[in-house]
């Protein structure tokens, strides 16, 4: 992962359904009663009142589910409502997820239904009044990470190939119903369709582009690469910008990437962060993007570079040349950034020294 979200710093109104399902299952834990009403946040009546076949019924179920499960069961559930929500120890594999599959057939049915249908009440385009007015909406979240230049970035922070909708595409005006529409889609980091506890959490959720969503990542589970536990990178982590460099590796000099195989993408750190470079290509397909992505672009940046090569003034240095066309790369703010300067460093190790020669 390239940059990393700066989280909200005050809680948003959407967390409050968070807030209303800890709130049940803490005091189901702590004290397993029969009545399920004192399970209920006094804020959470009307909605649990108003959603019978989302919240209530299926609340319901899960509370008397749970009271007939066996101790073993019970501490298996409560270890992954405990466990789950942790997302930076999941990420940096200080504790491991606990899948739904481990949990008691029946019980696991009723809390995904749950939790896969509340994330969908959450996140509905058209909404709900009641939801509304006790959690606001998706939206309100999404413009919240943005408004104000909260991100330092406007490119996708996972591949940084596509730009994301931020600001001014989606909150300048929140009067605007059809721009209350223009969002990311939010990804569940880890899973919703295998780990309970986590789909209206929003330290596991994150807006990234169409493609790294919908095309790469799916379900891929991001604690795990097959049987082997995996550490990743964690979304909101204080460093803004992770120590990455994308380097273009091959064993002959290739005056044209895009009609070759023999080459390949290395992505390279001094940060000790390999593994988490490693899962991060492997969800996402990093350097498989990479390459076919240079190959697509390699011809505008090779014909841009040779024409400036070529019109260099004779009193810049070769380094003030550089240093000049490094410059105008914004990594942060500008699609594909990241390869660019990649193919910036071929061509300045590899290909300028024969246009120098065929310039004297």
């Amino acid at each position: 992962m390239l940059f990393s979200y700066k989280p909200i710093e005050y809680p948003q109104v959407i967390e409050n359904f968070h807030v209303y399902v800890h709130y049940f299952f803490v005091n189901l834990f702590v004290d397993e009663p029969v009545d399920i009403v004192s399970l209920i946040h006094p804020d959470f009546n009307e909605m649990y009142n108003s959603h019978y076949g989302v919240i209530r019924n299926k609340l319901r179920s899960i509370h008397q589910q749970y009271l007939a499960l066996d101790n073993v069961q019970k501490t298996l559930v409560q270890d992954a409502f405990n466990y789950n929500q942790q997302i930076e120890n999941i990420c940096n594999k200080v504790i491991n997820p606990i899948q739904y599959t481990v949990l008691e057939e029946n019980f696991a049915k009723d809390l995904k239904k749950f939790f896969d249908e509340s994330w969908t009440l959450l996140s509905s385009k058209s909404g709900n009044p009641t939801v509304k007015d006790k959690c606001g909406n998706i939206y309100e979240h999404y413009c919240g990470l943005f408004v104000g230049g909260r991100q330092n970035f406007t490119v996708c922070p996972v591949c940084g190939l596509e730009e994301l909708l931020g600001e001014y595409d989606a909150c300048n005006d929140p009067d605007d119903e059809e721009q209350e529409k223009a969002r990311e889609a939010y990804d569940h980091y880890f899973p919703k369709k295998l780990y309970p506890f986590i789909s209206v959490d929003f330290t596991n959720l994150l807006p990234i582009c169409h493609h790294c969503n919908s095309t790469y990542k799916h379900d891929y589970d991001t604690a795990y690469n097959g049987a082997n536990r995996q550490a990743c990178f964690y979304p909101f982590s204080l460093q803004e910008i992770n120590d990455i460099r994308i380097k273009i590796d091959s064993p002959v000099i290739i005056d044209e990437l895009k009609n070759s195989t023999d080459w390949s993408i290395v992505l390279e750190t001094a940060s000790g962060i390999d593994e988490e470079i490693n899962s991060w290509d492997n969800i996402f397909r990093i350097k498989n993007r990479y390459v076919k992505k240079i190959k697509a672009k390699e011809r505008i940046w090779k014909d841009q570079l040779v024409r400036k090569v070529r019109i260099k003034n004779e009193t810049t240095t070769w380094e003030e040349f550089k240093n000049n066309l490094y410059g105008d790369i914004e990594i942060l703010n500008q699609t594909c950034a990241i390869i660019q300067k990649a193919y910036y460093d071929y061509f300045f190790e590899n290909l300028l020294p024969s246009y120098i020669e065929e310039n004297e």
